[in-house]
C-alpha cells in the first residue's frame, strides 16, 4: 500500500483499466483522486491505449460536470501499469476483466473488481455524462470507500 506522507497512514492502490485509456478509467481515475484521493492512490491504464486527443471528451465532462480540471492525460498499457502493485483492479467491464485475467494470471481473483460501465467513446457528450455518473456512484459503492466523500 502506498503511504500518505502527511497522515503516515497507507492507502490503497486502486487501478481502473479500460479499452483505451480514453474514457472510462480516466473518468474513474479522476474522479477518484478528486472526490476519494484522501482514502486511495488512484490510477488508470488501458489494454490498448488511444492517443492523447481520445480522452478530450472525458476530460471536458470532467471539468464541465464536476469542475475537475485534468492539465494532461496520456494513456497508457496496463502492461505499464505496475498491476502487481495494485491492491485493487478495476475493470470496466467484463471483457475487459477477461483481458486482465488473461494478462495478469498471477493477479487474485478477490483483488479484481468487474464493473458493468457502457463505453462512450465514438458516442455524444450525453453518452460521456452518463458513463460519468455511472462511475461516480460505483466508487461511491467501492467497500474500500464505504461511508466517505
Amino acid at each position: 500500500m502506498n503511504t500518505n506522507a502527511s497522515e503516515g497512514v497507507a492507502k490503497p492502490r486502486v487501478l481502473f483499466v479500460c479499452m483505451g485509456n480514453s474514457c472510462r478509467s480516466v473518468l474513474a481515475e479522476y474522479i477518484a483522486r478528486e472526490k476519494f484521493g484522501k482514502y486511495i492512490e488512484p490510477s488508470s491504464a488501458g489494454l490498448r491505449p488511444g492517443t492523447a486527443s481520445d480522452a478530450d471528451n472525458a476530460i471536458f465532462m470532467l471539468k464541465t460536470e464536476m469542475g475537475i480540471i485534468v492539465s494532461a492525460h496520456v494513456p497508457r498499457k496496463v502492461r505499464a501499469a505496475n498491476i502487481e502493485m495494485s491492491d485493487l483492479v478495476v475493470a470496466m467491464d467484463k471483457q475487459v476483466a477477461a483481458e486482465v485475467v488473461q494478462l495478469f494470471p498471477e493477479l487474485p481473483p478477490e483483488r479484481l473488481i468487474r464493473w458493468k460501465i457502457h463505453d462512450p467513446y465514438g458516442h455524444d457528450l450525453a453518452e460521456y455524462q452518463c458513463c460519468l455518473k455511472n462511475i461516480y456512484k460505483q466508487l461511491r459503492g467501492l467497500p474500500l470507500l464505504a461511508g466517505k466523500s
